[in-house]
């Protein structure tokens, strides 16, 4: 599991037209703008917290990981995170 600066590396890094999901436990996490791109297409809820240790507070959404299939069926998990193409949004 990367730490939370290697996963704000990583989805400040990636195309628009992708989300950044990362398994933790029984959960897939999206951070920043691919929690937000979650919270607007399926009105997932936006959870905040301060990270102290890297100064910054970060927004988040999560799902069941035994709904991933469902959700992003082309998805593929790797290294403990995936990259999964999605639509543009007009922002």
């Amino acid at each position: 599991m990367p730490t939370i600066k290697e996963i704000l590396e990583i989805e400040r890094s990636k195309p628009d037209n992708r989300i950044v999901l990362f398994e933790e436990g029984s959960f897939m996490k999206a951070y920043e703008r691919s929690a937000c791109f979650l919270s607007i297409m399926y009105r997932f809820k936006l959870n905040v917290r301060e990270y102290k240790n890297i100064g910054e507070t970060i927004l988040s959404a999560g799902f069941p990981a035994s709904t991933m299939a469902q959700r992003f069926p082309h998805a593929v998990v790797s290294n403990g995170w995936c990259m999964v193409q999605v639509p543009l949004l007009p922002f």
